[in-house]
């Protein structure tokens, strides 16, 4: 039983990874944006602000992310 814990402590650090800063993450590549116009200031609209951790092993492929169901972005670690 010991074993187990300490394998499962071991487990869920392993993957731990640093969050980023807004001023240390880059921007998303062009290349990457899959819808350019939902980037673009609309009145009557706020701003919204997502960001990846540094990422570690299996976490280093990317994200797509999706707003209104719609693709917006691939996004990378630390970006």
């Amino acid at each position: 039983m010991r074993l187990f814990a300490a394998f499962l402590a071991v487990s869920l650090t392993a993957c731990a990874t640093r969050p980023v800063t807004i001023y240390q993450a880059s921007p998303v590549p062009p290349s990457r944006i899959l819808a350019s116009q939902r980037l673009s200031q609309a009145p009557y609209t706020g701003s919204l602000i997502i960001k990846r951790d540094i990422g570690f092993m299996g976490s280093a492929c990317t994200i797509r992310v999706f707003i209104d169901a719609v693709p917006v972005a691939d996004l990378a670690p630390s970006e």
